[in-house]
């Protein structure tokens, strides 16, 4: 069996290693994930690690009640300042974010839909030319290529069940 080096240094010296105070958030210098939250190791390398956020919570509150999430007031994944942070369920993640409109409601419950989804991919001008094009024979693999989205997108938009105009 594989002996383990001993860690040399605590957990709270190596958070404090990639913080980088700010007049406004304190931003995490070391591993950022796809969504731009910092990663911590929790100590050897086979006791997992968690997020940034959540080991600032843990240094300057204590421990975070089973089933809560640490959420940002800034809106910006890397921070870490504690005054920064507060404590929500996953629906209160969700509702914060689309209060902040980081996702496909608004914070009034209403769909954001076409371009003003922040995820669309596709402009008002590219599902006129997809309806236009599969009119004129098109394919949908084909437009999908075409247009950088997958099939069934397609096949949403020329039947009309999505990028519907509401008259």
């Amino acid at each position: 069996m594989r002996k383990l080096h001993p860690i040399r240094q605590s957990f709270e010296e190596r958070f404090w290693k990639y913080v980088q105070k700010t007049d406004t958030c304190w931003v995490w210098t070391g591993f950022l994930d796809k969504g731009r939250n910092g990663q911590l190791r929790l100590g050897r390398w086979n006791e997992g690690q968690t997020d940034s956020a959540r080991a600032s919570w843990i240094i300057h509150y204590g421990p975070i009640p089973k089933g809560l999430c640490v959420l940002h007031k800034c809106d910006n994944p890397p921070c870490v300042r504690p005054d920064h942070l507060f404590l929500g369920t996953r629906g209160d993640n969700v509702r914060d974010m689309c209060k902040k409109g980081r996702h496909w409601l608004q914070g009034n419950g209403e769909f954001v839909t076409g371009e003003k989804n922040a995820n669309a991919k596709l402009t008002w001008k590219d599902v006129e030319s997809i309806r236009a094009e599969s009119k004129s024979g098109a394919s949908g693999p084909f437009l999908a290529k075409k247009f950088g989205v997958c099939h069934p997108n397609i096949y949403d938009i020329i039947h009309n069940r999505t990028w519907v105009v509401n008259t």
